[in-house]
């Protein structure tokens, strides 16, 4: 059963009054509900722009984007709002965290803009809190914890609105092989739990991982499967 499927998908971003430049080329994709799929290819090819159309973040110049059935793509900005919170949990390559804020805020972050009581908050990140081994170090600034403590943090904020799609854009671009290999115990759990995972990355480790089921190379724009 397809999931997310993308249709003849092209984006341009207008840099100039008489300039555009052409990101996305005629992307037809289907993705299945808790498959794994990878998609590489070298900086500037177009990898990112994909994932941010797949999690909701801004839509196709042209064609269509779909999730379980309903066209994202024709979404009014606050219902893509509405669909990024609920459907995607975004792992990203330098984490994005707020280095002055604790574990247990960052984590809370997705659910302050739902407007959900502060003690919901904090039951649902205890549960995450637990998981990661994080307990500990949840009244810690994260300026001040290690890097697989700020990268387990990054994933439980990814997951704390449960989301059924983990998007990852070079996720394992600044870890070492331990710290990558956690992540890769982490995302195999997912899977395990029903998730569906979309990554982006050139590293070998990630595209060999017995984890993905489908690779993709992207180039120039233009996406194709890895035989």
């Amino acid at each position: 059963m397809i999931m997310i499927e993308l249709k003849n998908v092209e984006k341009q971003f207008t840099v100039s009054r008489n300039e555009k430049v052409h990101i996305l080329h005629e992307i037809s994709l289907g993705i299945k509900k808790n498959q794994c799929i990878c998609i590489e290819g070298p900086s500037g090819s177009g990898k990112t722009t994909l994932l941010s159309i797949l999690g909701g973040l801004y839509g196709p110049t042209s064609g269509s984007a779909s999730v379980d059935g309903v066209k994202i793509s024709r979404l009014p900005e606050l219902f893509l709002t509405r669909y990024r919170r609920e459907k995607v949990g975004f792992i990203y390559q330098h984490y994005n965290l707020l280095e002055n804020l604790t574990v247990l805020q960052n984590i809370c972050l997705p659910l302050v803009p739902l407007g959900i009581h502060p003690n919901e908050q904090k039951r649902r990140a205890k549960r995450l809190l637990d998981r990661f081994q994080l307990s500990h170090r949840q009244e810690y600034q994260v300026s001040s914890i290690s890097g697989g403590e700020q990268q387990r943090t990054a994933i439980a904020r990814a997951l704390i609105n449960d989301p059924p799609i983990v998007i990852g854009d070079e996720p394992t671009a600044h870890l070492d092989a331990e710290l990558s290999h956690d992540l890769f115990f982490h995302l195999s759990t997912l899977k395990a739990e029903g998730k569906t995972i979309i990554l982006a990355s050139h590293d070998p480790f990630v595209l060999n991982h017995p984890l993905v089921d489908v690779r993709y190379r992207m180039e120039g724009g233009r996406l194709s499967q890895d035989s």
